[in-house]
């Protein structure tokens, strides 16, 4: 879920949890199931590795290098622009449609 959000340009488990509440994408994901807030900044804070976004919207990883940006943040961005993660994100939007 936290990837399909961070997609959508959501950064916030409160957003979320409302979301989920409201959005049928999110709702599709989640099968319905409530989920608070709480539980979704804590499964965050624990996969920090794999879900800390880009700091700012900057147009390519080489622009994050320039910046200094830090080696998390690249390794995020280099993640998601493989192939396989965006065959990914690409069937969670279609599917949530």
């Amino acid at each position: 879920m936290w990837l399909y959000a961070i997609t959508q340009g959501i950064g916030s488990a409160r957003e979320i949890a409302r979301l989920v509440k409201t959005d049928v994408a999110f709702r599709w994901i989640v099968g319905d199931v409530t989920v608070g807030h709480h539980k979704l900044s804590d499964f965050r804070v624990g996969h920090r590795d794999v879900l800390v976004p880009p700091a700012d919207n900057a147009r390519s990883i080489e622009d994050l290098k320039r910046r200094g940006e830090a080696p998390e943040v690249i390794a995020w961005r280099e993640r998601m622009e493989t192939p396989e993660a965006k065959d990914c994100i690409a069937l969670v939007q279609v599917c949530a449609s």
